[in-house]
């Protein structure tokens, strides 16, 4: 009776199978981040990481497999592009809550120091349209 698959056949199934879990994860992870961010801060962030190291993961991967399985490395590059995608978008949105967290005084009036530092410039100012009317 002949076999099916051989032990080579299947160890192959099985790298295609992580392989295409790993192009799934990536982005999915960071796809994940976005609505969870309003809910949980720390839960966002960990998609975000984890969605990271997959992507890496799948970078390494897809190199390695350039020569011999170029159609997967291609796939890995697709779902690269779209993770990178995701993760530009989570990295602008984290900035952006650090930035209002660490929202400077917002009043309209000039700090001591600006107001200190115009004055200097205005009047040096000055004194280079004096010295070109003489």
């Amino acid at each position: 009776m002949a076999q099916l698959f051989s032990l080579g056949d299947f160890a192959h199934m099985k790298s295609s199978t992580i392989f295409f879990a790993v192009c799934v994860a990536a982005p999915g992870l960071l796809a994940l981040a976005y609505p969870l961010f309003p809910l949980s801060f720390w839960l966002s962030a960990f998609c975000t990481i984890a969605g990271l190291v997959f992507s890496c993961v799948l970078l390494v991967w897809s190199l390695l497999n350039l020569v011999r399985h170029w159609r997967r490395s291609v796939l890995g590059f697709g779902c690269l592009i779209v993770a990178f995608g995701f993760l530009v978008v989570m990295a602008d949105i984290f900035a952006m809550n650090h930035h209002r967290d660490q929202s400077p005084n917002k009043s309209p009036e000039p700090t001591a120091v600006g107001a200190g530092r115009s004055a200097i410039a205005v009047h040096v100012a000055s004194r280079r349209w004096l010295s070109f009317f003489r």
